[in-house]
């Protein structure tokens, strides 16, 4: 038996309609054309990188960076990847990988921190 639209859905509907027809009239409102655009720029501007430093790594896996740091000296813990003997680098699938109880190895020389695109 088909189900009655609920009178939530109409008023949304009433109310997405008026919003893309009419621009806004009154203080604080923002038409949506004005969103949008917003929202593209700031896509735009905004670049996601794969490749975590240690504190972003850490709030990924909802710990402290300074386990990620002791894990490092154990060699335990996520895979991680030296760039220029100076910055660690934390692949995302990396940290995916550890949290599912996958490798938690550093590179070797056979397998470059390069191996993974950076798109």
């Amino acid at each position: 038996m088909p189900r009655k639209p609920a009178v939530r859905t109409k008023k949304a509907a009433k109310t997405a309609a008026r919003l893309t027809e009419k621009p806004a009239t009154r203080t604080g409102r923002v038409p949506l054309s004005e969103v949008e655009e917003i929202v593209r720029k700031m896509l735009e501007t905004q670049r996601y990188s794969p490749w975590f430093d240690t504190e972003e790594a850490a709030r990924y896996l909802r710990k402290e960076p300074n386990t990620l740091k002791v894990w490092r000296s154990k060699t335990q813990g996520p895979r991680f990847h030296t760039v220029n003997d100076k910055f660690i680098r934390y692949h995302v699938d990396d940290l995916d990988a550890f949290v599912r109880g996958g490798s938690a190895k550093k590179p070797s020389a056979e397998n470059p921190p390069l191996d993974k695109s950076t798109t």
